[in-house]
C-alpha cells in the first residue's frame, strides 16, 4: 500500500463515478464534513468555542483522508472497499448524535485502514518478516496466480497469436497494482488466497476449452478483471454468519441515526424491536448434531450466497441513501418501509415474521378507530376507548409480548382483527355501539399491564365478532 503522502506515484487519479462505491465514500466524507452544531448547550461564548472545536477536529480528520481514498482506491481489494463505505457510513450515524463527543480522529485515512485491515499490512516492507519458511508459505498461491496467468499466454501464443496483443494487455492489468499482487494476497485469510488462485486456473481452463473456436473479441470473456476474482474467491470462502452480522449492522447504524433527535422515538423502538428479533436464538438440527444459533441467521444460511450477497448490498445502499437524504435536506424517511426494504433478500425469514404479523393486527385495528373517529359524534365514548387501547396496544412492550405467543395464537390475532374490520365495514346501518365491540378489541391482542388470563382470553362470542376459522 503506498504511503499516507502526496506523490503521485501512489495511484493514477480515479474518477469517483466509475467506481460506486468509492463516490458513495467519498460522498459520505462529504456530509461529514459539516457536522452538526445545533444540540449543543451552554453560553453563546461556549456554543461557539465548541462549535470551533468540533469543525477543527472533523477538518483535520477528513481534510486528508478524502483525496487518499481516491488516489489509493486500487490498491484495496473489494471487500475491503466495501468495510470502507461501512465504517463511514457508521460514523455518519453514529456522530449525529454527540458530535462533540465523537472520536474524529478514527475517520482518517490511517486509522480506518487499521479499521478494515485489523493486523495485516498495506505495506511492502512488512511482508517478510516471518523468515524465509512461512514467507514461503504465504506466498504459494500468488506463485500459483502468477504461474497459471503465464500459462495463458503461452496458450494464447500458440492457438491464437491474433489475440495476443489483446491477452497480454490483460495480463499486465491483471497483475499490475490495481490488479492482484503479492501485498493483496497476504491480506488475505489463507482460504481466501487459495481460493483466488483456485479462480485463476479456472480461467486457464476455459482458455483451454474454448480459445481455438472464439473470435479475437470474445476472448475478453473469458479474462475477467482482477476485482472480479477477488470478489468470486470472497463470496466462495465468507460465512454465512459474517454476512449476517454485516446486515444486522446496518439495523443499529439506522438505530443510532435516528436517535439523534427525540422525535424519531417511535421509529427508534421500531428498529430496536427488529434488531432484538434478530437476536432471537433457535436449536437448529445440522449434520454434527443439535447447533444453538440466531433464528434469522438459520433462515438467512439457507439462502444461496448469491443472495446473501445481495442482501448485504441492498442494505449498505438503504443505509447510504438514508445518510444522505439526511444530510441534504434533514429528514429521515419513514422506517417500516427501510425495515421491509432491508430484510426482502431474506425471504421473510421466520424471526421477522412475528414482527410483520403484529403491525398487521395494529393496522387493523387502527383502521377500526378510523371507522368510529368518522362519526365521531355519535360514538364519542367508544372511539376514545378504542383509541386509547390503540396506544397501549402499538408500543415496543406491547409487540414483544405478541412475539412470544404460539405462532398459531398469532395468526389467530391476525384473522381476527382483519375479521373486526370486515364485519364493522359491512354493518348495515348506525355502528353497534355495544360494549362486546370494545371488549373485543381488548382481548385481540396481549399488552403491558393485563394479567396472563386476560392476555389469553377469547374474544367475547356476539353477533358482530364470530370467532374466526383458521385453516390449520
Amino acid at each position: 500500500m503506498p504511503s499516507s503522502g502526496h506523490d503521485k506515484s501512489a495511484a493514477s487519479a480515479r474518477d469517483p463515478d466509475q467506481d460506486l462505491l468509492l463516490g458513495q465514500v467519498e460522498a459520505m466524507y462529504r456530509s461529514l464534513a459539516n457536522p452538526p452544531t445545533a444540540g449543543l448547550k451552554g453560553s453563546s461564548f461556549d456554543k461557539a468555542r465548541s462549535r470551533a472545536q468540533i469543525q477543527h477536529a472533523s477538518s483535520k480528520a477528513l481534510g486528508v483522508a478524502r483525496s487518499l481514498w481516491g488516489r489509493n482506491w486500487a490498491f484495496l481489494v473489494p471487500a475491503e472497499r466495501a468495510a470502507v463505505l461501512e465504517v463511514v457510513l457508521r460514523a455518519y450515524c453514529g456522530s449525529r448524535r454527540k458530535p462533540a463527543a465523537f472520536d474524529w480522529a478514527q475517520l482518517n485515512y490511517v486509522s480506518v485502514l487499521d479499521k478494515i485491515g485489523g493486523q495485516n499490512s498495506f505495506y511492502e516492507a512488512d511482508l517478510d518478516w516471518h523468515g524465509p519458511a512461512e514467507t514461503q508459505k504465504d506466498d504459494a498461491p500468488w506463485l500459483e496466480v502468477r504461474k497459471h496467468v503465464g500459462a495463458i499466454v503461452d496458450a494464447c501464443a500458440c492457438a491464437r497469436p491474433d489475440a495476443l496483443n489483446r491477452v497480454r494487455h490483460w495480463k499486465t492489468t491483471f497483475l499490475d497494482e490495481g490488479g492482484i499482487t503479492r501485498l493483496k494476497l497476504r491480506r488475505l485469510v489463507i482460504a481466501e488466497r487459495e481460493a483466488v488462485a483456485s479462480e485463476v486456473e479456472l480461467i486457464l481452463e476455459h482458455v483451454h476449452k474454448h480459445l481455438s473456436t472464439s473470435t479475437s473479441s470474445a476472448i475478453d470473456t473469458f479474462l475477467p478483471s482482477a476485482d472480479a476474482v477477488f470478489a468470486r474467491a470472497h463470496r466462495a470462502t465468507e460465512s454465512d454468519s459474517n454476512r449476517f452480522n454485516v446486515l444486522r449492522g446496518f439495523i443499529d447504524d439506522l438505530v443510532n441515526l435516528y436517535s439523534a433527535t427525540s422525535k424519531h422515538a417511535d421509529a427508534v423502538a421500531q428498529l430496536s424491536a427488529t434488531r432484538d428479533l434478530l437476536k432471537r436464538r433457535t436449536h437448529v438440527q445440522q449434520d454434527d448434531g443439535v447447533v444453538d444459533m440466531r433464528t434469522a441467521e438459520a433462515s438467512f444460511a439457507k439462502l444461496e450466497v448469491p443472495q446473501q450477497v445481495a442482501a448485504v448490498e441492498q442494505g449498505r445502499n438503504v443505509v447510504f441513501e438514508v445518510c444522505l437524504q439526511h444530510r441534504e435536506a434533514g429528514q429521515l424517511p419513514a422506517v417500516e418501509p427501510l425495515i421491509n426494504k432491508l430484510l426482502e433478500p431474506l425471504h421473510d425469514p421466520r424471526a421477522v415474521t412475528p414482527l410483520k404479523r403484529w403491525r398487521l393486527c395494529i393496522d387493523n385495528l387502527s383502521a377500526v378507530v378510523r371507522l368510529y373517529e368518522a362519526v365521531y359524534k355519535e360514538h364519542e365514548h367508544v372511539a376514545k376507548s378504542l383509541s386509547n387501547e390503540l396506544a397501549i396496544l402499538d408500543t415496543y412492550q406491547a409487540a414483544e409480548l405478541f412475539v412470544d405467543l404460539p405462532e398459531d395464537r398469532q395468526v389467530a390475532a391476525v384473522e381476527r382483527c382483519r375479521s373486526m374490520v370486515h364485519v364493522l365495514s359491512s354493518v348495515p346501518g348506525p355502528l353497534p355501539t355495544v360494549d362486546d365491540v370494545v371488549a373485543n378489541f381488548l382481548h385481540v391482542l396481549p399488552h403491558p399491564g393485563a394479567d396472563p388470563v386476560y392476555r389469553d382470553a377469547s374474544p367475547t362470542r356476539n353477533p358482530y365478532f364470530p370467532s374466526a376459522r383458521i385453516e390449520r
